[in-house]
C-alpha cells in the first residue's frame, strides 16, 4: 500500500540537515509559486482609534496574498471591497500608510465602536520578497498541496476497502503514523517557542517551516477526526488541538458546570475528585495529552451534568451527582477509596457485629440495585465502580461472618479443611467456567446475591483438565473480566445446548 506522508518525511529531513539555499534553489521555489499563484498581491492591515481630532493610526502590519494567514484574511470575504478609499482616507492618509495610491487595488473597512480596522490589497511582486520568505512560501504551498491530495487518496482508498475492519486497519495505520510524525515534529521545536505553533511567521527561518509541517499534520488529524471517528485508534494520543475539543463544545459545557459544581453544597474532597476528567479537559497542551477514550469519556461524563443543569434548577445535589457517578461508570480508586471510608465511618456507629453486617447488606443491596453503564469507563483497565464497592462490600461482610462463627465455636460456612473432597470435573477452562456462571447469574438462573459465594463456590467444587485446585483470585478475576478468547468457545457450546433443546 502506497506511504502517504513522504513528502512529510522528505521534507522533516531536509530541514533537520544543516544546509544553505542557493540561488538555484530561489529560483526553484519562484517558478512553483508562480505557477500556483501568477498574481501576487501585499494587503496592509491598518487600526485606527478613535481620537478627538479624528481617526488616530494604532498598528499596520503588512501580508503577503502567499502568507499561510491568508486563508483566516479570505473567510472576511475582502472579495466584496469598495472601489474608492479616498472615501474614507485621503490620499495624505494613505500615504502615512506607506502605500502608493496608484498601487491600491480594493479595500476593505471592518468597523467597531472605538476602533477601525481597514484592509488594503496593493499591488505586489514575487521578485522584491526576500528569500527567506519565498522558501518559507514555497513549503506552504506544496504542503496545501499535499494536504488535498492525501484527504482525497484516502478517501478514495477508504471507499475501495470491503469491510468495517479493513477499514479500521487502514484508519489504525494513518493516524499512528501522523501522531508518531506530530511527535517527531514537536522535539524539534524550542520548549520556550511553543506558544508560536500558531502564530503568523516572523522571521521565516527553518522553526517556521516546521511550525508549517506541525500545523499541517494536525489538519489531517482533524480530517480523520471529522471524517472516520468511528474506525479510528480511541488509545491514541489526542493532539493538542483537536477538532472535537470544538465540536463537542467543551468550553461552553466546562464553564456552566463548574459554576454548578461551585454553587452545590458536596464535601471539597468530593469535588476534588469528581474534578478531575474536567482539569483533563481544560488542558490540551503539546506536553499534556489525553488519549481519544479518555476524552470521549469526560466529555460524556461532563455532558450527563452539562444536560442534568440546563433542564434543571442549575443545581446538583448529592443523591443526583451520585447517581452519575455509577451510571456513567467513573470508577476512579480515588473515588472507590473516598465511598470506602464512608462506609466505615458509618460502621463505627454500630457496637454489635450483627448491626454492622446488617448495614452493611443494606449498603450491599443499595449498590446492586444501583444503574452502571458497562462500556465505558474513567479507568478502562480496572473494574467498574460497581464491581469494586460490591467486592468490598463482601468481603467485609464474610469478614465479619466469620469472626462470628469463630466467636461462637461454630463450623465456618466456608470451611475448606477436609481436602479429600469431590470436586466435579469440568471441560471448560477456568475462564470459560467463570464467565459461563457469570452469564448464568446475568440472566437469572442463579439469584443468589453474594456473587462472592458463587466464585467461591466454584473454586471448592469445581476443577479442570488443567487446574486441580482453582484459586479464589483466578476465578474472580475472570468472573468480573472476560477477553474475547473465552467467548467465542463458550458461543460453540451455548449453540450446542440450544441445538439439544430442538431434539
Amino acid at each position: 500500500m502506497h506511504y502517504e506522508f513522504e513528502l512529510f518525511d522528505t521534507i522533516i529531513y531536509n530541514l533537520s540537515r544543516p544546509f544553505i539555499y542557493v540561488e538555484k534553489d530561489l529560483s526553484s521555489y519562484r517558478s512553483v509559486i508562480e505557477k500556483k499563484h501568477p498574481e501576487c498581491f501585499n494587503i496592509i492591515i491598518a487600526t485606527f482609534k478613535k481620537g478627538s481630532k479624528g481617526p488616530v493610526l494604532a498598528s499596520k502590519r503588512s501580508i503577503s496574498s502567499l502568507h499561510p494567514e491568508m486563508d483566516i484574511i479570505n473567510k472576511l470575504q475582502l472579495c466584496l471591497f469598495q472601489d474608492d478609499i479616498t472615501k474614507i482616507l485621503d490620499r495624505k492618509s494613505i500615504k502615512t500608510l506607506g502605500v502608493n495610491y496608484e498601487n491600491v487595488i480594493h479595500h476593505a473597512i471592518e468597523a467597531a465602536k472605538n476602533n477601525s480596522k481597514i484592509y488594503i490589497k496593493v499591488k505586489g511582486s514575487i521578485e522584491t520578497i526576500s528569500a527567506p520568505e519565498i522558501r518559507y512560501y514555497y513549503y506552504n504551498v506544496i504542503l496545501k498541496d499535499e494536504l488535498h491530495r492525501i484527504k482525497k487518496s484516502i478517501t478514495d482508498q477508504v471507499f475501495k476497502l470491503g469491510t468495517s475492519i479493513e477499514i479500521e486497519n487502514y484508519i489504525h495505520k494513518l493516524q499512528q503514523t501522523l501522531i508518531n510524525l506530530a511527535f517527531r515534529v514537536s522535539r524539534l521545536f524550542d520548549s520556550d517557542k511553543i506558544p508560536s505553533i500558531y502564530k503568523s511567521a516572523e522571521h521565516y527561518n527553518d522553526s517556521d517551516i516546521f511550525y508549517l509541517i506541525y500545523n499541517s499534520i494536525e489538519d489531517l488529524i482533524r480530517f480523520f477526526e471529522v471524517s472516520f471517528f468511528k474506525y479510528m485508534d480511541q488509545n491514541i494520543q489526542i493532539p493538542c488541538r483537536s477538532a472535537l475539543v470544538k465540536i463537542y463544545s467543551i468550553d461552553e459545557k466546562l464553564e456552566l458546570v463548574k459554576s454548578a459544581f461551585l454553587a452545590s453544597n458536596i464535601e471539597s474532597e468530593l469535588m476534588n475528585i469528581i474534578y478531575e476528567p474536567f482539569l483533563e479537559l481544560s488542558v490540551f497542551m503539546i506536553n499534556e495529552r489525553i488519549t481519544y477514550k479518555k476524552l470521549i469519556y469526560s466529555n460524556t461524563f461532563l455532558t450527563a451534568f452539562y444536560d442534568e443543569v440546563q433542564k434543571g434548577d442549575n443545581k446538583l445535589t448529592f443523591p443526583i451527582i451520585t447517581n452519575y457517578l455509577y451510571h456513567y461508570n467513573f470508577n476512579s480508586l480515588f473515588l472507590v477509596n473516598y465511598k470506602i471510608q464512608l462506609i466505615k465511618n458509618k460502621l463505627t456507629e454500630y457496637s454489635e457485629t450483627t448491626a454492622q453486617i446488617d448495614y452493611l447488606y443494606h449498603c450491599l443491596k443499595v449498590v446492586n440495585q444501583r444503574q452502571c453503564k458497562s462500556h465505558i469507563a474513567y479507568e478502562p483497565d480496572l473494574p467498574s465502580l460497581k464491581v469494586q464497592i460490591i467486592n468490598w462490600l463482601e468481603e467485609e461482610i464474610n469478614y465479619l461472618n466469620k469472626k462470628i462463627s469463630l466467636t461462637s465455636q461454630q463450623p465456618s460456612l466456608f470451611d475448606n479443611s477436609i481436602d479429600n473432597k469431590l470436586k466435579i470435573m469440568s471441560g471448560l477452562s477456568v475462564p470459560q467456567l467463570a464467565h459461563f456462571y457469570r452469564l448464568l447469574y446475568e440472566v437469572g438462573i442463579i439469584t443468589h446475591d453474594n456473587q462472592s459465594d458463587i466464585i467461591r463456590f466454584l473454586s471448592d467444587n469445581f476443577q479442570t483438565v488443567k487446574t486441580k485446585n482453582i484459586s479464589i483470585d483466578s476465578l474472580k478475576n475472570k468472573f468480573y473480566y472476560t477477553e474475547e478468547t473465552t467467548i467465542v468457545p463458550l458461543k460453540d457450546y451455548v449453540i450446542k445446548i440450544l441445538n439439544k433443546l430442538k431434539d
